[in-house]
């Protein structure tokens, strides 16, 4: 008995995912931009300092929606996000 429950529960779960992204839905708060800093983070200014040691972090405004934060991960690895609220009407 506990074999079949397991079977199932595990053929659900198998059954249930997928590979494809076409279900998901956009957020509609947010309009679907993209942009190019075109070069202008220029590491050696200190207004870049913060991203010179992993954990540092620097808020860049004038870009995208409303701007985004750039996040020193470790070594010549970064991330990036957009701050904007995706909660609430842009």
């Amino acid at each position: 008995m506990k074999y079949r429950f397991l079977s199932i529960l595990l053929l659900t779960l198998i059954f249930s995912c997928s590979n494809s992204d076409d279900g998901r839905v956009k957020n509609p708060y947010l309009p679907d931009y993209g942009f190019d800093t075109l070069g202008q983070i220029n590491m050696s200014l200190p207004e870049y300092n913060g991203l010179q040691f992993p954990g540092g972090s620097v808020v860049i405004h004038g870009f995208s929606i409303n701007g985004f934060v750039i996040y020193h991960i470790n070594g010549d690895q970064y991330t990036c996000f957009e701050i904007t609220d995706p909660n609430h009407n842009v």
